[in-house]
């Protein structure tokens, strides 16, 4: 979001770049299924298909963090938002907040099943590794079975 004068610049070579991105690794489903958690999520659909060659395919390694619950995002946001108001910086009223995180739920609802149960796009490529990260809803680490 800052202005791409204001970027930090890197002269290689570097051992690892954290790439990280909102859909990155989340595989489309078919656009009925799409369609069927909600009507907007068929564009958003057809987006992903080209995501894997866009951007997946240059991920070496996964680290996916696993929320046992995503409804936590609408508590994590207003927290964030809470915080840079606090700050002084420019924050969204919570009821910004609440709307915001809505528009993401369905397609936390449609993708996450698969990335959670198959991994991202690329996983099963020969040399992909996966670390799988669940947190609970203080954002700690948790077993799989808590």
């Amino acid at each position: 979001r800052a202005d791409p004068t204001t970027w930090p610049t890197v002269e290689g070579p570097v051992d690892v770049v954290l790439f990280e991105g909102w859909m990155l690794g989340f595989a489309p489903v078919p656009d009925k299924e799409a369609a069927r958690v909600d009507p907007d999520l068929e564009v958003v659909n057809g987006f992903l298909k080209a995501y894997k060659n866009a951007w997946d395919q240059y991920c070496d390694s996964w680290l996916i963090i696993k929320v046992a619950n995503p409804e936590f995002s609408h508590k994590w946001r207003l927290e964030a938002e809470k915080r840079m108001r606090a700050a002084g910086k420019p924050a969204m009223t919570d009821e910004e907040v609440e709307a915001f995180v809505d528009r993401f739920m369905p397609a936390y609802k449609c993708y996450l099943p698969g990335l959670y149960t198959n991994g991202p796009t690329t996983a099963q490529v020969k040399d992909r590794n996966v670390l799988t990260v669940a947190v609970d809803a203080s954002r700690s680490p948790m077993t799989e079975q808590e």
